[in-house]
């Protein structure tokens, strides 16, 4: 399976989170056979604790794991080269796997760092600011989610420090005039806003697409290098007087992709360079933080 199958078919109607790290998964090609033991016999573990725990609390008469070693997860880990535009990457993928999805619905993180034509594996440039896109299982799972991360921080030889991010205000705003010359195919649009010192919890913005046409067309607004984004602001601010571009936007929903400033995203459509200028606009700003 190529890249351009793999990246979609992993993020596609999921949602991620992401993170920064100070390295890719591992600097070599692959981990030992001893950190990947060491790995999933400490998850297998915790898994069996919160299993014993749950059966306690539900008074179930079936038991179906007798120890940890009857819940060792799968693990699957894929290592990859991508080339995008003028850029290089390596891609490391983890995706944990149990066949009780119950107890462990399927983890997938990504690694995904810039790497050089000449680079080494213990190039310090590729090490530095990977982004990591780590799949959100929902909040019953979140315990066994920040596991897993600890868990990688000590994989390696090395510390791997991997930190939530929030995005800079920017990465909306421009994701949303990326569509500019796209309009064909969005729909509905909601744009929530966080309004700061007020009692308001914040702004609620929906955009119907028959509206959404008439606003590009509209002579005040329409030019000729269209800016999806700053022409809803200037709409916005004719018909209130309130100047949105100024607010920081928190979420951004429609058909294509749904993305949240706390660094959450949920990919809705297979489009690869949408995934790729999503992916290079986070990482930037990785870079920053």
């Amino acid at each position: 399976m190529s890249s351009q199958d793999i990246i979609p078919s992993l993020l596609l109607n999921q949602t991620f989170k992401s993170y920064k790290s100070n390295s890719s998964l591992s600097l070599s090609s692959k981990l030992t056979r001893k950190q990947l033991e060491k790995f999933r016999i400490k998850l297998a573990k915790f898994l069996y604790q919160r299993y014993q725990q749950n059966l306690r609390n539900n008074d179930s008469l079936i038991i179906q794991y007798e120890s940890f070693r009857d819940i060792i997860p799968d693990l699957t880990i894929i290592n990859d080269t991508i080339n995008n535009n003028e850029s290089r990457y390596k891609i490391q993928y983890l995706i944990i796997k149990l066949e009780n999805s119950r107890l462990l619905p399927r983890q997938i993180l990504l690694f995904v760092s810039n790497q050089k034509e000449n680079d080494d594996d213990d190039n310090t440039n590729e090490r530095a600011n990977t982004l990591v896109l780590n799949r959100m299982s929902g909040m019953n799972y979140q315990v066994i989610n920040d596991y897993i991360l600890e868990l990688l921080e000590d994989i390696n030889d090395y510390p791997l420090i991997i930190k939530p991010i929030t995005l800079a205000s920017s990465v909306i705003p421009d994701l949303i005039n990326k569509f500019s010359n796209q309009i064909e195919k969005l729909n509905d649009l909601q744009l929530v806003y966080s309004i700061p010192s007020t009692r308001l919890r914040n702004f609620i913005i929906d955009i119907p697409k028959k509206d959404l046409d008439l606003l590009l067309l509209s002579p005040k607004t329409s030019s000729n290098n269209p800016k999806l984004y700053n022409d809803i602001c200037e709409f916005l601010y004719n018909t209130t007087k309130i100047k949105f571009n100024n607010l920081i936007i928190e979420k951004f929903i429609n058909n294509l992709i749904n993305i949240s400033n706390d660094g959450k995203f949920k990919l809705l459509v297979n489009d690869y360079e949408l995934i790729w200028y999503l992916f290079e606009s986070i990482k930037s700003n990785v870079s920053r933080v």
